[in-house]
């Protein structure tokens, strides 16, 4: 069921220097959000795809990795450091 022009619900998440941020930052901005995990497969190949595509884009598209990761911050943070994504960020 499309949910095209309602507003994102207002929950919070950390952005990369972990400062609490919901998605009415990004209002007036095409977004793409991933909920993710390092211990999901299907989204761990997923992801150079989603980095490609955020290089393409630009400034056009902001692409939001939300990891869904229970073991911290630092886990993520890992994995980005060994995957070196250009555009994406943890």
């Amino acid at each position: 069921r499309s949910q095209a022009g309602t507003p994102a619900p207002a929950v919070a998440f950390e952005d990369p220097a972990g400062r609490r941020v919901t998605m009415a930052a990004f209002r007036g901005r095409a977004v793409l959000v991933n909920l993710w995990a390092t211990w999901c497969a299907p989204c761990v190949v997923e992801m150079p795809h989603l980095d490609r595509l955020a290089q393409r884009e630009g400034e056009r598209l902001k692409v939001l990795t939300l990891s869904q990761d229970l073991e911290g911050r630092q886990k993520v943070t890992d994995f980005f450091a060994a995957q070196r994504y250009r555009a994406l960020q943890p």
